[in-house]
C-alpha cells in the first residue's frame, strides 16, 4: 500500500475534523479528566531522505498523556527504533573494506561475519483533541494530534566475536552516519477510553518529518564530512494500549 495516497484523503478528513471541534466547543458537555500511561507499537515506512537508507522498522514505546474535562490532551512520547530492512546506501558504507572477491576479512584470514541494522529514537511533546461526534462515551471517538521533537537514527554495524578490527567500536562511528534533528510529528485515529475502564487503547496513521543534519564529524566512506541537510520522514501505524492512572465514575448524564 503505498502511504502517500492517503494524504489527499487524510487532509479532508482532518479539515472535516477540525470544523467539527471548533462547532463542539459551543456545546458544554463535560467528559472526565483522566491522567494515563500507554505503552505502543508502530510499524513504520521511510520516506524522504530517509529512504534512500531504509525501508520498513519497528518502533516501540510509551506515552504519558493527560486528557481534560473539555477532551484536549496533552502528552510526551518516547520511542525506540529497529529494523533490518536497509537500502543500498546503507550497505555500501563499508565497501571500501572489502576485498576483491567482496568479503571484509576478519584478522584470522577468513571472512567477518558482520551484520548491519538500523537503529533509532525519537522524543516528541504533543497536543491534541477527542473529537466524540456520533458517540454515547464523551470521553472517546476519533482523535488528531500534533507535535514537536527529536528524531535520531543510525546503522548499526555489529561484528559477532569482536574479530575483524575495520569495524572496531574505535572505528564504527566513522561508518554509522549517526543523524539526528528537529522534528514535527502528526497523528489521526481513535481512541478510546471504556466505561469499564478495562478495554482503553488507540489506533490510527501517524506521520514524522525530521529536519536532520549528520552529526559524525567525517565518514570513513566518503573520506570527507556530511553538513547537507536532510528531510528524513516516516509514515506509521500505530496502536497503543492505554493505563488510566484513575478516573471518576462515568456520568449517566452530561450537561447540555
Amino acid at each position: 500500500m503505498n502511504l502517500k495516497l492517503l494524504f489527499p484523503y487524510l487532509f479532508i478528513l482532518f479539515s472535516f475534523l477540525n470544523a467539527y471541534s471548533q462547532e463542539e466547543t459551543k456545546n458544554e458537555k463535560i467528559g472526565d479528566a483522566i491522567p494515563s500511561v500507554s505503552v505502543y507499537y508502530a510499524y513504520e515506512l521511510a520516506a524522504g531522505d530517509l529512504s534512500t537508507r531504509f525501508g520498513f522498522n519497528h518502533k516501540v514505546g510509551a506515552e504519558f498523556s493527560f486528557k481534560f474535562e473539555n477532551n484536549w490532551i496533552v502528552s510526551i512520547d518516547g520511542g525506540y527504533m529497529f529494523g533490518e530492512d536497509l537500502k543500498e546506501e546503507a550497505y555500501s558504507i563499508l565497501d571500501n573494506l572489502k576485498t576483491e572477491d567482496g568479503q571484509i576479512t576478519s584478522k584470522y584470514g577468513t571472512p567477518g561475519n558482520i551484520m548491519m541494522s538500523e537503529r533509532g529514537y525519537s522524543i516528541m511533546l504533543k497536543g491534541g483533541k477527542i473529537l466524540p461526534f456520533l458517540q454515547a462515551n464523551y470521553n472517546s471517538g476519533p482523535f488528531v494530534m500534533g507535535g514537536i521533537g527529536f528524531l535520531q537514527h543510525k546503522i548499526r554495524i555489529d561484528n559477532e566475536g569482536n574479530d575483524t578490527p575495520q569495524v572496531s567500536e574505535e572505528y564504527r562511528p566513522g561508518y554509522d552516519h549517526l543523524t539526528y534533528g528537529f522534528a514535527l510529528n502528526e497523528f489521526i485515529g481513535y481512541r478510546l477510553y471504556a466505561k469499564n475502564k478495562m478495554s482503553n487503547f488507540y489506533l490510527g496513521i501517524e506521520w514524522t518529518q525530521g529536519f536532520t543534519k549528520n552529526r559524525r564529524g567525517y565518514n570513513y566512506n566518503t573520506m570527507s564530512p556530511e553538513n547537507e541537510s536532510r528531510l528524513d520522514m516516516l509514515y506509521s501505524v500505530k496502536f497503543g494500549v492505554v493505563i488510566p492512572f484513575s478516573r471518576r465514575a462515568p456520568k449517566d448524564y452530561y450537561t447540555y
